[in-house]
């Protein structure tokens, strides 16, 4: 009787290298930054967030204490996000970064290079709601064009409130 010879199991090969979370502190931007672990388990995940000195408020004295505060909000969004991404189990090296300029300069450069990355972000429904108030974000949807216009890479858009369990099953 002649028995089945099989080689070495080879575990399919992640169809990215590294994703990078657009991080906002909203639960949209953490289920999108889930989802791209999801998709390249135990690639490296970078949390990124981009000041624009364009989106400061034309008020009086918005200069830099405008962008102190930004600063201490990015870093704060980021360790939200971070932590809300170790609850939900995600075990993938994970980093993060503020990046200050454009903003399609800076997503053009974090997307850009030899690896295949994947750039994830929220929706924006909620982005509104989690910015303090007296600086109101830019509209959503020009924000989220920004962002889409600016990768060099693949794009995952996500809403909150999705389950892990039925990702990637369950894709709209």
């Amino acid at each position: 009787m002649l028995g089945l010879v099989t080689g070495p199991q080879i575990s399919p090969r992640p169809p990215f290298d590294r994703v990078i979370g657009a991080v906002d502190g909203s639960e949209e931007a953490a289920e999108a930054a889930a989802q791209g672990w999801r998709l390249a388990p135990g690639c490296p995940l970078t949390l990124v967030q981009v000041i624009d000195p364009g989106d400061a408020p034309a008020v009086t004295g918005a200069g830099p204490e405008w962008l102190h505060r930004r600063r201490e909000q990015a870093h704060s969004a980021l360790e939200s996000t971070r932590d809300r991404l170790l609850r939900l189990g995600v075990d993938s090296p994970m980093s993060t970064s503020v990046e200050e300029g454009d903003l399609r300069d800076a997503f053009h450069f974090v997307s850009s290079g030899p690896d295949r990355k994947l750039l994830t972000m929220g929706s924006g429904e909620e982005a509104e709601l989690s910015q303090p108030p007296p600086l109101p974000p830019p509209t959503v949807d020009r924000m989220s064009r920004r962002i889409l216009e600016a990768a060099s890479c693949s794009v995952l858009v996500a809403r909150p409130g999705g389950s892990l369990r039925s990702f990637p099953a369950s894709i709209t």
